[in-house]
C-alpha cells in the first residue's frame, strides 16, 4: 500500500495551531468512523461523484498521510499528466475534533501549505498539496462535473495527440530537442493568442501552435540532425529553406528564457509584443 503526505503540523490562518495530537486524532477519528472519504475534484456540494477513495489516514512524526484506492483510470492519468496540480484537503470539526470530509483535485488554487511532496499515482508527474479550512462549500470555478469530465476527456486527447506528433517528427529534430518534447508541448497555451508578422501578413497563434508549426517546418522541409564528435549538426535538403523569421523568434524566445528564468511560452509572448 503507498501512503501520499498530505498535511503537517503548524500554524495556519485562520484555522490555528494544529499539533501532532491534532494529526493523531485526525487519523485515529477516520479509523473509527469506517466511511471511507472519496476524493472529488474541486470542491463540490454534495459528494456523490468519486474518483477514488482514502482507504486509511496516518500520522507519521508531524506528517498526515493518507492512501487511496479505485482511483479512475481516466482521473488518475490526468492527474499524472499535471491537469491537476493541487490536492486541497477538506476536514471538518466535529464533537470528536477534526474529521477528514474529502480529498479534493484542483486545477489552478495556490497551494497553503507550502514545500509537502508532489502526489503521484504512476511516474513522475503529480499533484502539489492544498489545504483548505473553509468550512464553506464551493466548487472549483463553479463547474459541473460533467464539465469536469469533459475537460479530462479533452486533455487525454491532446495528450495522446501530441505523444502522436512527437512520434512522427522527432527522427529529424537534433537530438538535445527530443528529450522532453512531448512534455514541453503539453504546458504550452492552446488559448492565448499573440499575433506576428509571416511574409508580410499578420497572423494569430497560440504559442502551442506556433511551436508545433515550427517543428513541422524543420521535419517536412527536409531538415535532418546527425551527431558528429558530440555536436548536432543541422542539414538541409537543396533548394529548402526554413522561414528565417520564424526561427528568428525561437532563437529571440529561447534567449529570453534563459535569461529572464521563464517559461518558453512566456518568452515567446514577450519577443512577439517587443
Amino acid at each position: 500500500m503507498k501512503w501520499y503526505e498530505i498535511f503537517r503540523s503548524g500554524r495556519y490562518e485562520p484555522q490555528g495551531q494544529f499539533t501532532e495530537d491534532d494529526l493523531q486524532q485526525i487519523a485515529d477519528n477516520y479509523e473509527r468512523d469506517g466511511a471511507a472519504a472519496p476524493i472529488v475534484i474541486g470542491h463540490p456540494k454534495e459528494e456523490q461523484h468519486a474518483y477514488g477513495w482514502v482507504t486509511g489516514v496516518k500520522r507519521v512524526g508531524n506528517k498526515l498521510l493518507a492512501s487511496f484506492k479505485d482511483v479512475v483510470p481516466e482521473f488518475a492519468a490526468a492527474v499524472n499528466a499535471g491537469r491537476y496540480k493541487k490536492v486541497s484537503v477538506r476536514l471538518r470539526n466535529t464533537g470528536n475534533g477534526w474529521t477528514l470530509r474529502h480529498v479534493g483535485f484542483l486545477g489552478a488554487a495556490a497551494p497553503a501549505v507550502e514545500g509537502l511532496p508532489p502526489i503521484e499515482f504512476v511516474g513522475n508527474n503529480g499533484a502539489y498539496i492544498e489545504l483548505d479550512f473553509s468550512g464553506e462549500e464551493r466548487t472549483e470555478t463553479g463547474m459541473t462535473h460533467e464539465d469536469w469530465n469533459r475537460r479530462i476527456r479533452q486533455a487525454l486527447q491532446r495528450e495522446r495527440e501530441i505523444v502522436a506528433f512527437v512520434a512522427r517528427h522527432e527522427a529529424k529534430l537534433p537530438p538535445a530537442m527530443r528529450k522532453g518534447l512531448a512534455e514541453f508541448m503539453a504546458e504550452l497555451s492552446d488559448e492565448q493568442t499573440v499575433e506576428f508578422s509571416e511574409d508580410g501578413e499578420r497572423k494569430r497563434l497560440s504559442p502551442y501552435s506556433f511551436f508545433k508549426q515550427f517543428v513541422t517546418e524543420l521535419s517536412e522541409r527536409g531538415a535532418s540532425f546527425s551527431e558528429d564528435a558530440g555536436k548536432s549538426v543541422f542539414q538541409l535538403s537543396a533548394n529548402d529553406r526554413i522561414d528565417s523569421e520564424r526561427l528568428e523568434i525561437d532563437r529571440k524566445a529561447r534567449d529570453f528564457a534563459a535569461q529572464h528564468q521563464c517559461s518558453y511560452e512566456d518568452a515567446v509572448f514577450a519577443v512577439l509584443r517587443t
